[in-house]
């Protein structure tokens, strides 16, 4: 059973079993061990000597807690009295006065008898006395009858400590019985005779323990997390019985300790939860300095002062004087200091209490007592992996140690510590800085880290000792760091650094593998963080280490602690602190603060040609932004000799003369002194319209992590740089920060979640920004907007309708790869221009120069993929010219022009997967490859070297880590086999030329079920689709095709010679009946199904099919059609109530009358929802009918936000009968109706804090 927090010293269960097989280093092990759950803590872990191998685990909980229906199953026939308010007067007795003890009583029975049993704990007394308590004005009884006992136990000698308990009895006719402490007497209250309130301003705290209890606490083990009962006393004014002490210290400390009333040690206090002191439950009771060895009492407190100023969360710490059973401690007083815990996280987070907490600290492990380290690792944030690559939770576990989690979090769960890893070690600059910015509050972290290095104390994470901090993640925010613990300070001769001592050392001090702190090191080392760090040492020598401004507060403290006789040691020593604090400042300011004006390089004023210019300058560390026009471009920053200061902001321009104003402003937003130059800047050239250059690229809509979805936008023109600022991309509602801009051929990312983003394609691809909406499973319109001349509105630059439906790739369903643009110039509206890495295949090209005639293809290490078309021509142009790879496209056998090294032995020519022709090379390795023939795929190629080529191939994906292509010695390509989901931030893999440009065609209404609409030529209601030509010529459609099905897009071809022309809407019969198509009336030789079907005009390219537009419907009723709204695109396709044959779409619905109900938000198991398992409280709204005729709610859509009426489209066939109510379950899931479940499920959630919800029609409304 464990009375208190495990750990792997003196608070665990060891085994000294050992194991029947030696366990070699990398060798795989399993752990296995039975358990049960009886109480508490449902967290255990097994792990092994050293952390080789842990085994963390969550118990399984009994499912049938509790007695629904039933008595409950701690009932009693009668419970004795309620007893509280228990205390003794006076708090402090002085030696033989008498002690009254008083204590309140209730019972629904009433009280029948109450006694006091107290014994003389120092004389050994075993046997307790009793006295009867009384409320009747007799025996120290002050009132009759007001409900408060009192007993008197006669006056001891002084030193003599009284142990009572208290036992009252109800007056029922089979009476019970209560104590006080509840389990006395295991547990006691006590009462120490002879002590005296000293003369002081400063308090006083007393613990009293009984012999046994300070017996057990001097033999047993120093490291027990095990509380020990005490009483404690504040003054002479307040008693708390029954808390709980212990020692406080760490491994280094505790050592040293020789029992509570032996050398000088730090305590713990933990209070009752309903007797709290001064609003706190746990208090530590700290030495001075490092077990009272800071003469002056000042040193920690100066340096939490320091903290404070430069806006460190702050812990408050108070002088008091320490009495342990009337012995007092140190040589004069300690301090009671607030720890990063609960009570802190709640004064600083108030908002945000459920994030988790960690100490960091020390890896120690120990000996078989528990007590004596043997060795200690310091706390590193470092990429720390295991098997596959993955984090390894043991090492993290023992150096950033769990001390608190929320609400429904688990102490085994690193995640968040992770993301922090990730992002700190990023690629640089991007997505380093803006990963670190999002995951990590740095200003924070500096603050903490520089005041350590500022006063010296080196003995902390981020200086040369992994420990002594605390770490916090609130949940809505940022990491932060919190101060704890300051034993080397103030150039004491304690042992701090001196007061020019590097303020950029940040090690580790016991030959671990690296010798720096490796995130700390890395921060420091990046020109923007560096300069923000050195901004906030140069504040702290402008504000706390003035000595005016330090002075004061050492000199009021210093004569407090004097005029109390409390030996604040000499004031030569005080001196010592002030003169540290004015040297270190002198440092600061003279060494490590560099000096430079606001400079703006070059010429004022000049002409360019190009839309964009850099500016690049250098400006004072206190400039922490550069503002253009007002608006705050990103800004590079780079350093020259170590000194951050340089630099260097692109900045688009606009047709003509552009004035440019660069401000310098602090961090307060303010414009330094001559912090504002100017610069008249004329552009010479045009601005071409942004539509059809900056394009939706590329969509990740659903990937296995829904937070790395992306979108990725891309530049085509080779010359225009495109100011973003203000521009939108709906469908996630991202709006692009002031300053954002993408360089002329630039690709540009938008992110669901950075750091989910970032682990999906190992953080090398930069990141503009995380949005905040989500891309739709099932698809939706994407559209990039700019801001128009009208206040609040927008241009349309470029939009995409995708869907998770034929015709459209099913590589992001099935695969959960990404949607790519094969080809920038060619319209990106058209499916058939978009394309999936389903089959895999990637084309790879190399140009250089060839060294030597031999060719070599191998896997650098274990593993497989497939190669095909494997070429090398002269010149620069891949796959241009004859190829000089004999066989390069596996068609023929292996035999007789490749070679195969004895470690590709599993390697052949295979049918499928082929990239072109029948067959591709499967490549199998059993070991790693090189450039030789006995380890490689190989032949002799006839080149000159010296000369030119290009080598290229195709690669599908397969298992291991690289392909290595090259020639000898040096042509060479390197790509890994891994399987690709998407390429953000670069070409995409499928990029490629489509032959032809698209005609401006479009399908523009379809009407399947037609019973009361237009008729054709033979007087039939048949079905017809429309087309529309958008453009402003004729469009030959010979050659074009009409079909019902994708596995058959050629199924029926338009007449010879047939034409639509500009503007023209042309119906087509659907009917069947192609033998009745004349000139003017066609009719094809399918029919469109009535309900559910497509239609699909497609032409050929290059003798292949390619779609060209499509129709996909379904839950369509008589009359009705589908099609665009507006004509002629396809963006917005609905169902349309009126039919327009031959003319301009009439998206107008009929009224409906189905309203929203009712809504329940926080449901906490009113209902429960079928479609999880098991079923959950899932929230859920109601839509009712109140109409006389059933409600057909197909191809509507529902919303919980209504600037995306579109949002979740209700399946067709979803009908409300007359007066009829729908139950709609927002669970997240895609919308659907499962089997058996009447209800509709929706992909969002509502929000207990309040929403919207909408209903709305096709049509918008």
């Amino acid at each position: 059973r464990a009375s208190g927090r495990g750990d792997i010293g003196g608070n665990k269960i060891r085994s000294s079993v050992g194991f029947t097989k030696a366990l070699s280093k990398s060798v795989f092990a399993t752990i296995r061990a039975k358990v049960r759950w009886l109480a508490g803590n449902p967290y255990i872990m097994v792990r092994l000597y050293g952390n080789y191998l842990e085994c963390p685990a969550l118990l399984d909980l009994p499912k049938n807690l509790g007695t629904p229906g039933a008595r409950n199953s701690r009932r009693v026939l009668n419970a004795g009295p309620a007893l509280f308010d228990v205390s003794h007067f006076p708090v402090l007795p002085a030696a033989n006065q008498p002690v009254v003890i008083t204590a309140r009583a209730t019972d629904i029975d009433g009280v029948g008898s109450m006694v006091v049993r107290w014994r003389n704990d120092t004389a050994g007394a075993l046997v307790p006395t009793e006295i009867a308590m009384v409320d009747d004005g007799t025996g120290g009884d002050v009132t009759a009858g007001d409900g408060l006992y009192t007993a008197v136990i006669p006056g001891q000698r002084s030193g003599v400590m009284i142990a009572y308990s208290i036992a009252a009895r109800d007056s029922a006719a089979s009476p019970a019985s209560s104590t006080f402490p509840n389990d006395a007497p295991v547990r006691e209250c006590l009462v120490h005779v002879g002590e005296t309130q000293p003369a002081t301003s400063f308090g006083s705290y007393r613990i009293w323990v009984t012999q046994a209890t300070q017996k057990r606490w001097e033999t047993r083990g120093k490291q027990s997390n095990h509380p020990l009962d005490c009483t404690f006393v504040y003054n002479d004014q307040r008693v708390i019985y029954n808390a709980q002490t212990l020692y406080s210290g760490s491994p280094w400390h505790t050592p040293n300790y020789t029992g509570p009333l032996g050398a000088v040690c730090d305590y713990v206090v933990h209070l009752p939860p309903d007797d709290l002191f001064l609003g706190a439950q746990d208090m530590v009771l700290a030495s001075i300095g490092n077990q009272d060895n800071d003469p002056t009492k000042l040193g920690e407190q100066t340096s939490y002062w320091i903290a404070r100023k430069m806006g460190v969360p702050y812990n408050y710490r108070r002088f008091f004087l320490l009495y342990f059973n009337g012995v007092q401690r140190a040589t004069s007083v300690y301090e009671d200091t607030q720890q990063p815990n609960g009570d802190l996280i709640s004064e600083y987070y108030s908002n945000d209490t459920g994030g988790r907490l960690y100490k960091i600290e020390d890896w120690f492990e120990f000996d078989s007592s528990g007590d004596s380290q043997i060795d200690h690792w310091n706390a590193t944030l470092d990429n720390w992996t295991t098997v596959g690559g993955v984090k390894k939770p043991a090492r993290y576990r023992v150096n950033w140690r769990p001390r608190s989690v929320g609400a429904g979090q688990s102490p085994d769960d690193f995640s968040d510590l992770y993301d922090a890893v990730d992002s700190i070690f990023a690629p640089q600059p991007e997505p380093f800085e803006t990963m670190v910015k999002s995951e990590v509050h740095i200003d924070r972290w500096f603050r903490l880290i520089g005041m350590e290095h500022i006063v010296g104390n080196w003995d902390s994470w981020g200086s040369r000792r992994g420990k002594n901090m605390f770490a916090y993640k609130p949940t809505q925010s940022r990491w932060d760091l919190l101060l704890w613990d300051i034993d080397f300070d103030l150039g004491s001769d304690r042992g701090s650094d001196d007061a020019q001592h590097d303020v950029f050392e940040a090690l580790c001090d016991n030959g671990q593998p690296t010798p720096n702190e490796p995130s700390i090191t890395r921060l420091f080392a990046y020109p923007a963080f560096r300069r923000h760090y050195i901004r906030i040492l140069e504040e702290a020598a402008q504000g706390p280490l003035r000595v005016e401004n330090l002075s004061p507060l050492l000199d009021a403290k210093y004569k407090a602690l004097l005029d109390n006789g409390h030996n604040p040691g000499s004031l030569s020593q005080l001196s010592q602190i002030k003169a540290f604090a004015t040297d270190r400042r002198s440092y600061l300011l003279g060494t490590v603060v560099p000096k430079t004006n606001f400079v703006v390089l070059g010429p004022t004023s000049f002409e360019t040609n190009v839309n964009s210019i850099t500016i690049t300058g250098a400006a004072p560390v206190v400039v922490d932004s550069i503002l253009i026009n007002g608006v705050k471009y990103p800004t590079s920053w780079g350093s020259v000799a170590g000194k951050p200061i340089l630099f260097s902001i692109r900045v688009p321009l606009a047709e003509g003369t552009n004035t440019l104003v660069v401000e310098a402003q602090d961090r307060f937003g303010n414009t330094i002194a001559d912090g504002t130059k100017t610069l008249q800047v004329i552009y010479t050239g045009g601005l071409p319209d942004p539509a059809g250059l900056l394009l939706i690229n590329e969509i990740s809509y659903d990937p296995l992590d829904p937070g790395s979805a992306f979108i990725e936008l891309y530049n085509r023109s080779q010359s225009a740089t495109f100011d973003l600022s203000g521009w939108r991309l709906s469908g996630v509602n991202y709006d692009f920060p002031p300053g954002a801009s993408i360089a002329p051929g630039g690709f540009l990312v938008v992110a669901k979640d950075l750091f989910a983003f970032g682990a999906r394609f190992h953080y090398t691809s930069p990141v503009l920004g995380a949005f905040p909406g989500n891309l739709a499973s099932q698809g939706e319109t994407l559209a990039l907007l700019r801001p128009s001349a009208t206040p609040g509105g927008y241009l349309v630059v470029d939009q995409v309708r995708y869907e998770n439906a034929t015709p459209w790739p099913e590589g992001p369903v099935t695969g959960h790869t990404s949607l790519e643009l094969v080809d920038s110039a060619r319209d990106n509206a058209r499916v058939s221009n978009w394309t999936d890495e389903v089959d895999g295949w990637r084309f790879y090209s190399v140009t250089g120069k060839v060294g030597g005639t031999n060719l070599f293809l191998f896997l650098s290490a274990p593993g497989d993929a497939w190669i095909d078309d494997v070429r090398l021509v002269e010149g620069t142009i891949p796959a241009n010219g004859a190829n000089l790879v004999v066989n390069g496209d596996f068609e023929d056998p292996l035999s007789g022009t490749w070679r195969l090294g004895t470690n590709l032995v599993g390697s052949a020519a295979a049918a499928d997967p082929a990239q072109h022709g029948t067959q591709s090379l499967h490549l199998v390795s059993s070991s790693p490859g090189k450039d030789a023939t006995n380890a490689s795929l190989s032949q002799v190629v006839a080149v000159v070297p010296g000369n030119v080529y290009t080598l290229s191939y195709w690669l599908r994906y397969g298992q291991g880590s690289n392909l290595v292509a090259m020639t000898t010695k040096t042509l060479a390509s390197t790509q890994s086999v891994a399987q690709v989901f998407g390429s953000p931030g670069k070409a995409n893999f499928s990029a490629g030329q489509l032959p032809s440009a698209y005609p401006a065609l479009w399908l523009n209404e379809v009407v399947p079920n037609n019973v009361a609409g237009l008729s054709d030529p033979q007087g039939e209601k048949d079905p017809w689709v429309e087309l529309i030509n958008t453009g402003g010529t004729p469009i030959d459609l010979s050659g074009m095709y009409l079909s019902d099905s994708y596995t058959n897009l050629t199924a029926w071809r338009f007449p010879d010679g047939a034409v639509i022309a500009p503007g023209e809407f042309k119906v087509v019969w659907v009917d069947g009946d192609a033998d009745l198509t004349t000139a003017a009336q066609w009719h094809t030789s399918f029919r469109v199904q009535p309900a559910e079907g497509a239609v699909v005009l497609s032409r050929l390219e290059a003798g292949v099919p390619q779609i060209l537009d499509y129709l996909n419907y379904e839950g369509m009723q008589k009359d009705e059609s589908y099609g665009s709204i507006p004509d002629g695109q396809p963006f917005n396709r609905i169902i349309m109530s009126f039919p327009t044959p031959g003319g301009a779409n009439n998206g107008a619905s009929r009224p409906l009358g189905v309203r929203i109900n009712e809504w329940m938000a926080a449901n906490s198991g009113f209902l429960l929802d079928p479609a999880t398992v098991p079923p959950s409280a899932e929230d859920w709204f109601e839509l009712y009918n109140p109409g006389r005729t059933e409600a057909d709610l197909s191809g509507y859509y529902l919303t919980d936000n209504l600037l995306k009426p579109t949002q979740v489209k209700i399946p067709a066939g979803t009908r409300i009968p007359a007066g009829g109510y729908l139950l709609v379950w927002a669970d997240g899931l895609a919308p659907q109706f499962l089997p058996n479940d009447p209800d509709l499920h929706v992909s969002f959630r509502l929000a207990q804090s309040g929403e919207e919800l909408g209903l709305f029609a096709p049509d918008g409304t």
